[in-house]
């Protein structure tokens, strides 16, 4: 079974991880607004990296290492940690910023993302709490499946927080997909096209499409490329939160975390399981 104890203490800590976010949002915003150079560069696979990246990693490890010094810190900025995952029962994932390319190229729906992942006694792992900020909008967002979800504004030395809605379960007369601004491609496009209504795109970056659907501004958010473990656990947690779900529409089954030595998942299908 899951650490309840651990996810009551989470929950607890909400205002503390969620100031961490925010500390690295911050970080990120004055990068992006008052440096001359984002001082870019190509990682392995040719993804870009910038000092906002690294700022923001650099900030969101030392708070989690302050605040749970016995829990695994999983970074996609720290090579050395993403092994580790495979045999730890329960790490933090983190992605210090999602969706590089739209900061880099002036969009606003970049995010920073963190979320724990728990392994439960048959050895499948899981994000059963999310955090996630969207810099450029100060918004932020928290849940995990059967706790609930919510969304936080900072005012002054304190967080406004409103629980989000439970998802419709009646399906809609015409499908809101939202899709990825960066990596539509045509396997995304035909599963669009084999839906069995019609449908309206939305395009947006980042994990920040978890948080349409979590807020219901969205239904469905295909993703048939390949995405990295971090980029969608934080998303998946807070969706989960008011009752959507992530699936491989292949098997039908939920992603499967820290299993494998690459952290790639594809395909999946986010949104709601209609009625």
């Amino acid at each position: 079974m899951y650490n309840t104890n651990l996810l009551t203490l989470v929950h607890e800590q909400t205002p503390q991880l969620l100031d961490l976010v925010r500390q690295a949002s911050l970080a990120i915003m004055s990068i992006k607004n008052e440096a001359d150079d984002l001082q870019i560069q190509s990682k392995d696979d040719q993804s870009p990296l910038t000092q906002a990246d690294l700022a923001a990693h650099e900030i969101i490890v030392a708070g989690l290492a302050q605040l749970f010094p016995e829990i695994l810190i999983v970074s996609e900025e720290d090579n050395t940690s993403h092994q580790d995952r495979i045999q730890a029962t329960h790490y933090w994932l983190v992605d210090p910023l999602d969706g590089t390319k739209e900061f880099i190229n002036g969009y606003d729906d970049f995010t920073v993302n963190i979320a724990l992942i728990c392994r439960n006694s048959s050895g499948l792992a899981e994000p059963r709490y999310g955090f996630m900020g969207i810099p450029e909008k100060e918004l932020y967002y928290s849940g995990g499946k059967d706790l609930g979800a919510w969304k936080h504004k900072a005012q002054e030395h304190q967080w406004l927080s409103q629980p989000l809605a439970q998802l419709d379960k009646n399906a809609p007369n015409i499908y809101r997909v939202v899709t990825s601004r960066s990596h539509l491609n045509q396997a995304t496009l035909d599963y669009i096209a084999s839906l069995d209504k019609k449908s309206t795109l939305v395009q947006a970056g980042s994990a920040s499409k978890f948080c349409l659907i979590a807020e219901g501004q969205a239904d469905l958010y295909p993703r048939l490329g390949p995405i990295c473990e971090w980029d969608i656990a934080a998303g998946q947690a807070i969706l989960e939160g008011v009752g959507g779900h992530v699936i491989n529409p292949n098997t039908q089954l939920p992603p499967v975390y820290g299993n494998k030595s690459d952290l790639l998942i594809h395909p999946f299908v986010a949104g709601i399981r209609y009625e």
